[in-house]
């Protein structure tokens, strides 16, 4: 074979090995889109875990004093105007027909209620009055234990609680929550507990204040247990 003749065999092997090549190439390099793929499904899966919470709500969130008595002369206490010296003012009442307008409802873990009151202020802005305990601190400096000038106490009471319980500014266990006298809440698989409360107020001896509308705030919480 000659030069000519053997430049003529390696050109056609070269051609040849270029057409298998090409032949052998995968259908995505061709141009052509891959295969499609199948329908498809899913599950949803739910789960539920314990409850972590502790809560109160209380209700209604707005209440009135009522039936007030006690107070002197031209200051004395009418219907639901409470006067002085050391007017006596309700929500609710006790006795047979007693009613105890305040739900305080705990939902969640078990706990405890605790309670707290504010001092009380006129809606009119101004100065206000201060709590205070027959006999504790802050005292009350009036006759015979009695709230003095500018003071006043504030307790709550419930059906089966045998006595009221005196509030201050520190939170403290509720003991009108229960029919046991204690603040223990323990509701079941995440239900609720609702004790009803009432609650009684006496006013001050005097008023540097002469507004006729006055506020105090009562809140009740939700503790770990003790």
């Amino acid at each position: 074979m000659g030069r000519s003749g053997l430049i003529i065999l390696v050109a056609v092997l070269v051609a040849l090995l270029g057409f298998a090549r090409h032949s052998d190439s995968p259908a995505s390099t061709s141009g052509q889109d891959p295969p499609a793929f199948g329908s498809s499904g899913s599950v949803t899966a739910h789960l539920k875990v314990v409850p972590t919470i502790r809560s109160v709500t209380v209700s209604p969130g707005s209440v009135d004093f009522h039936n007030c008595t006690q107070g002197a002369g031209d200051t004395a206490s009418a219907g639901d105007q409470m006067g002085y010296p050391n007017g006596i003012c309700v929500v609710g009442n006790t006795g047979s027909d007693g009613h105890f307008p305040v739900m305080v409802t705990y939902t969640g873990l078990a706990g405890n209620v605790w309670v707290s009151a504010s001092g009380a202020a006129p809606d009119s802005g101004g100065g206000g009055w201060g709590l205070c305990v027959p006999t504790g601190k802050p005292a009350c400096t009036g006759t015979r234990n009695q709230p003095g000038n500018n003071q006043f106490t504030i307790m709550t009471f419930a059906q089966d609680a045998a006595y009221y319980q005196m509030l201050t500014g520190d939170a403290k266990c509720d003991t009108e929550f229960a029919a046991s006298g204690e603040c223990t809440a323990a509701p079941d698989q995440f239900q609720s507990v609702t004790g009803h409360e009432g609650i009684r107020l006496i006013g001050p001896k005097a008023s540097d204040d002469s507004s006729t509308s006055w506020s105090v705030n009562i809140t009740w919480v939700a503790e770990y247990p003790n």
